[in-house]
């Protein structure tokens, strides 16, 4: 388990903080609120592998600190476990705008892997007839590097992007110029592939790490993708007990219907044969 790590940068006009490894009850989070400082903090999570429930406490506890201090805070890069919290904690934003996170990928052809950083205005929220319940959006087109086809969303979109919704994702001109005055200088998307995650947060500063949420380099509950090659891998197969099909369902009906036609056959037959005596 990858223990928890930070870097702060200073410019003119806010904060850039970094964090990688796991948030726990050993978290240090709360001795970076004082270095933060500016109107704007860009907090970016792509390194972020793992948080449990004393994480999360002490997530919004610092967050709401730093926020009460007059900073605006922006969210980059969320890796799938800081997803996973953003689904499942409703203030685990706080007040802050959500701008990019991660989005995980597989190839059907090849069984290649990899999740791709999507900024949240990329995605599209479909509306629907009911006021204020938008539909929930669809994962952006990713081909595959190997094979060039094009690659499934390796999760539920019902739920992966549910807070999609709910988070503050509008950010207004004036803060994005800030964004682009703080964040280090970026240029293509970036990618992340799914292998085990580097130990050392130096690794993680340079390639944005090689593995998030998810990914190999933690343990975490397997994606409904990852369990249906699996399951189409191995052979398995649900153990539920089958369902009776029609047949089945029919023989006791058929059984009686056997029964009935034999009584009234042999009652014939004895009819036939009481005449018969009769008539002698």
């Amino acid at each position: 388990m990858a223990s928890f790590e930070a870097e702060v940068q200073q410019v003119e006009r806010g904060t850039f903080v970094r964090v990688a490894g796991t948030i726990d009850e050993d978290n240090e989070l709360a001795p970076l609120a004082a270095r933060i400082r500016g109107e704007t903090a860009l907090i970016s999570l792509a390194g972020i592998t793992e948080i449990n429930n004393c994480g999360v406490r002490d997530w919004v506890r610092w967050l709401d600190e730093v926020q009460g201090k007059g900073s605006v805070v922006v969210l980059l890069e969320c890796s799938p476990a800081i997803v996973a919290q953003l689904n499942q904690v409703s203030n685990f934003a706080g007040k802050a705008f959500v701008k990019s996170f991660y989005v995980p990928y597989f190839c059907q052809t090849c069984d290649a892997e990899k999740s791709i950083l999507v900024d949240i205005d990329e995605l599209e929220v479909p509306k629907t007839q009911f006021p204020g319940r938008d539909a929930v959006p669809s994962a952006p087109t990713c081909r595959c590097d190997t094979c060039d086809a094009v690659m499934a969303f390796d999760d539920l979109e019902e739920s992966y992007f549910a807070f999609v919704k709910s988070v503050r994702r509008e950010i207004p001109d004036p803060l994005l110029d800030a964004i682009e005055e703080i964040a280090p200088s970026g240029g293509e998307r970036k990618i992340v592939t799914r292998g085990a995650m580097s130990s050392t947060f130096t690794g993680i500063l340079s390639t944005v790490g090689t593995g998030a949420g998810s990914f190999g380099g933690s343990t975490s509950v397997p994606s409904a993708g990852a369990l249906r090659r699996l399951r189409d891998k191995t052979g398995m197969r649900s153990t539920r007990r089958a369902e009776p099909t029609d047949e089945h369902a029919n023989l006791p009906r058929k059984r009686s219907n056997l029964v009935w036609l034999g009584a009234i056959g042999a009652a014939a037959i004895i009819a036939a044969v009481a005449i018969v005596v009769m008539m002698r």
